[in-house]
């Protein structure tokens, strides 16, 4: 038994000299992010761009990078920087967000209205851009609007709107954003009601389900 307590040690040794190699070499931090979003290399800056957005603690240094990462030339790194500026609560920048949403990648203005809405949910400034977006079949906005606070009265309208669309993908979606946002309005009820004939079965299986909850 004792003849085993030479191998254990040694065998603990070499996990501790391991350990501290790995604890010694550790990946990238937010030092090296800000390195790289100065890179010629699109790809290097685009992944930089998204772990300071992402990972990077909130410091004015941070937020800096990723004001100057929205005017980048690659629009991927402007939408990283648009969606960073959100993220980290960065609301000495809403004007920056804002010249953002003229920004011509539909992506990079729609970071920015996010970050807006998130940041200053009572601003006028970015709705008109998830408007936009919404008819022109953004699934992603209508799911996302679901979530918003306070709750969007001003997206009541053109949810209306598309249940009456010709793609039953956004007509589902449509009814299933308004059975959150206004379960309860006559105005949401007298459009709902008659997607329970609708031709798709999800879009009746939607409608009747919201329908049927309010009674």
């Amino acid at each position: 038994m004792n003849a085993s307590f030479p191998f254990r040690e040694r065998l603990l040794a070499a996990l501790v000299i391991v350990l501290g190699v790995v604890a010694g070499c550790g990946g990238p931090g937010v030092a090296d992010w800000l390195e790289q979003l100065g890179s010629t290399d699109a790809e290097s800056r685009r992944h930089a761009a998204e772990r300071l957005a992402e990972e990077a603690p909130t410091t004015p240094e941070v937020v800096a990078a990723l004001e100057k990462a929205t005017d980048d030339a690659d629009p991927e790194v402007r939408r990283w920087g648009c969606r960073g500026l959100g993220r980290h609560e960065a609301k000495a920048s809403l004007s920056q967000l804002e010249a953002k949403l003229k920004d011509p990648a539909p992506a990079v203005r729609r970071a920015a209205a996010f970050s807006l809405q998130l940041l200053a949910p009572d601003s006028t400034a970015y709705r008109e851009e998830l408007i936009s977006g919404m008819k022109a079949g953004d699934g992603g906005i209508l799911v996302a609007i679901r979530g918003f606070e306070p709750p969007p009265a001003w997206a009541i309208p053109v949810l209306i709107e598309l249940t009456r669309d010709r793609r039953p993908g956004i007509r589902r979606l449509a009814v299933e954003s308004l059975g959150e946002i206004a379960p309860a309005m006559e105005a949401s009820r007298k459009a709902l009601e008659p997607l329970r004939r609708d031709p798709d079965d999800r879009v009746r299986e939607a409608a009747a389900k919201v329908l049927d909850r309010r009674r």
